[in-house]
């Protein structure tokens, strides 16, 4: 079986499926597939939300007979191990399908490569790694998360072109425009976990989350994390009040401020301090061990700064506003220097983009 411009446009229908969960599966990949059967699209399935049907199985339960002898199109690895849900290698056998074509080879340690092995070892012809350029920008996040163990992490930040978030008295509403504050709708809806700091909090009493209805999430809004170190947020922030997936990171040892949070629903978890304040350590190591796959930092500059300053981040996200502020203005990255040229943080552009008047610069850190 080779694999030609066909199989290539039945895959391509199969990415349109994966895209219908791309904000609402995670941390499950989103993935799409197609059955087809003598020259035929005979259903389609995705995977929603995590804990729901495989796309493999959505697809399967819809063509039901027509499946037997049909071919399959999924844009990753079917998987061989029980966990909510059954293997959908087992299902796909079960359904009789003559062949499967899949993009990219899952590298999660439940599958790599043995969901291949087990549909061959059932005399199922496979194709793998088949667009596995297009699959690994598709899956970025979740390749990320299997391969580092741990998320990928962006840092997000809306300035002026000399490179300011405030004016000296605080105001920053707003800075960049419509457009882009639409797009950081979309950072949000990608990510499972939105990191900030008590201050953005009593400042600006943000909501940090999803809003925009065009955005289909099936529901799943990301977890918001506080860094908190003294409990001093108000109780009637519109991060604890909206019924949202709060937690406050906090070096305070306050038993009853701790369990009047809880009671509204708000969870509290009490780590390790540095200098009075939770330690930026200890956050990313708790960070690592939850099931998450994106982190997206939206936070002052203080604690932004401090994350800069770190090795805990992977991608820094600018919005810049074609507008100067001057020099009393708050800038944007106060992060110490170091002490020659050749250690400075070194950054690799990978993206860029316009919204209105304002630009999007996407980097890499080196």
């Amino acid at each position: 079986m080779i694999y030609d411009e066909i199989h290539k446009g039945y895959m391509e229908v199969a990415f349109q499926e994966a895209r219908k969960g791309i904000f609402s599966a995670a941390p499950n990949p989103s993935v799409g597939c197609v059955i087809v059967k003598d020259g035929n699209i005979v259903s389609r399935g995705f995977h929603a939300r995590h804990g729901s049907d495989h796309a493999e199985i959505v697809a399967l339960k819809k063509a039901g007979e027509k499946a037997n002898g049909s071919y399959c199109y999924v844009t990753l690895e079917p998987c061989n191990h029980y966990g909510r849900t059954g293997p959908c290698t087992e299902a796909l056998i079960a359904s009789r399908v003559k062949a499967v074509i899949a993009a990219i080879r899952d590298p999660n340690s439940n599958v790599k490569g043995d969901g291949a092995k087990r549909l061959r070892k059932a005399g199922i012809d496979v194709l793998l790694d088949v667009e596995t350029k297009y699959a690994e920008q598709f899956y970025k996040n979740y390749l990320f998360k299997v391969r580092n163990n741990r998320p990928l992490v962006k840092v997000k930040i809306g300035m002026s072109l000399d490179a300011c978030s405030a004016m000296s008295s605080g105001e920053s509403k707003w800075i960049t425009n419509q457009e882009s504050r639409e797009d950081v709708q979309f950072l949000r809806a990608e990510s499972c976990v939105i990191l900030t700091g008590v201050g953005t909090v009593l400042e600006d009493n943000p909501s940090l989350n999803v809003r925009n209805p065009k955005i289909e999430i099936h529901g799943r809004q990301p977890r918001r994390i506080v860094l908190d170190s003294r409990l001093s947020i108000d109780k009637k922030a519109k991060i604890i009040n909206d019924g949202g997936n709060t937690t406050l990171f906090t070096c305070s040892q306050n038993r009853s401020l701790i369990t009047s949070f809880e009671k509204m629903g708000c969870g509290v978890e009490v780590l390790a301090s540095k200098n009075n304040r939770v330690d930026l350590c200890s956050v990313f190591h708790r960070i690592n061990k939850m099931d998450v796959n994106q982190v997206l930092v939206e936070a002052g500059s203080f604690l932004t700064s401090n994350i800069l300053s770190s090795t805990y981040w992977d991608e820094l996200v600018l919005y810049i506003a074609p507008k100067i502020m001057g020099k009393d203005a708050r800038s944007a990255i106060q992060v110490s220097s170091p002490e020659y040229l050749e250690r400075v943080t070194k950054l690799e552009l990978i993206d860029s983009s316009f919204f209105g008047t304002d630009v999007r610069l996407t980097y890499k850190k080196l």
